[in-house]
């Protein structure tokens, strides 16, 4: 570490910021760094690309300094704190308040990046991004704990599946379809003059969904096979699987901007549901009461949503 870890000049914001911590600074470990010495992790760059910044944050932090120290690990890149690093560069601050972690191995390095965006939103490349690398580092952790048992064992299941858990939004067959368009864009990106085509991907797998997005590259005969690849024999996904991932792209879509056409083919298709559910588990259960007529539940919410 460079003697610009020293404390900065009192009269700058991060210097007072660092103050407000008072004694946390010293039980913590919390230094001042240089902020041109910290870099991005490079997991962070792979999965959610270079932080945008909104212009409230950067004021905030011009005015305030970074009230939440940095984690930094010990090749000086940035753990959790990306967002707060780059407005600070934008605001002109030169040194950031930063905590040092050291980890075991990589997977848990990477992991705890993963984490530290947790609360963030996301698009649905970069949650399939997310998904590629919890299944990559569930796969290490299991074949660690293969052959060193006294390691604590963790979920029980297949990689992908406890990794679709880790994204917690689509199904583990929509997650690998991300995947495969993931790797053609990769492929694509060889070569400068595949970026129309790149965008044109990318923008159905953000604007409309992960399986439109893998549409797209069959329609370009980018990807061989069928449309979807079957399961096993003995292992076919139940009615109630599928309905659930297609709940999970139906909520992450935007109503507003579906079509007439569409709207009514998913309302009708809810009323369907919701004469099913009143029918066989009984109206006294439904989350609107029993008063209402069958089949009304699902299209109500549908109704809610494209009026908001």
């Amino acid at each position: 570490m460079s003697a610009d870890t020293a404390q900065a000049p009192a009269e700058t914001p991060v210097a007072a910021s660092a103050a407000a911590v008072g004694t946390v600074a010293e039980t913590a470990n919390i230094v001042m760094r240089l902020l041109e010495e910290l870099q991005p992790h490079p997991l962070s760059l792979k999965v959610y690309g270079q932080e945008v910044v909104d212009p409230e944050l950067v004021e905030s932090i011009r005015i305030n300094g970074i009230l939440e120290p940095l984690i930094i690990n010990d090749k000086d890149q940035i753990i959790s704190g990306s967002r707060r690093a780059r407005a600070a560069k934008q605001a002109g601050i030169t040194h950031v308040p930063a905590v040092l972690k050291k980890f075991e191995n990589g997977a848990e390095e990477n992991f705890t990046v993963l984490e530290a965006n947790r609360q963030r939103k996301k698009t649905n490349e970069q949650l399939v991004r997310e998904y590629a690398e919890f299944k990559l580092m569930e796969a290490f952790c299991a074949k660690g704990r293969q052959l060193r048992p006294n390691l604590p064992q963790g979920k029980k299941g297949k990689a992908g599946e406890i990794a679709a858990e880790q994204v917690g939004i689509y199904g583990r067959s929509t997650l690998e379809k991300g995947v495969a368009v993931l790797h053609v864009l990769g492929e694509l990106a060889k070569d400068e003059s595949n970026a129309d085509v790149i965008q044109d991907i990318t923008r159905e797998v953000n604007k409309r969904s992960i399986d439109a997005g893998y549409r797209k590259c069959l329609a370009l005969k980018l990807i061989e096979g069928k449309t979807a690849k079957k399961p096993p024999e003995g292992k076919k996904h139940t009615i109630a699987q599928r309905l659930d991932e297609l709940c999970g792209e139906i909520f992450a879509s935007k109503v507003a901007e579906l079509s007439m056409e569409d709207r009514d083919v998913l309302e009708k298709s809810l009323k369907r549901l919701g004469e099913f559910y009143d029918q066989h588990f009984g109206p006294e259960i439904s989350p609107r009461g029993a008063t209402e007529a069958p089949g009304t539940i699902a299209a109500a919410h549908v109704d809610d949503k494209v009026a908001a």
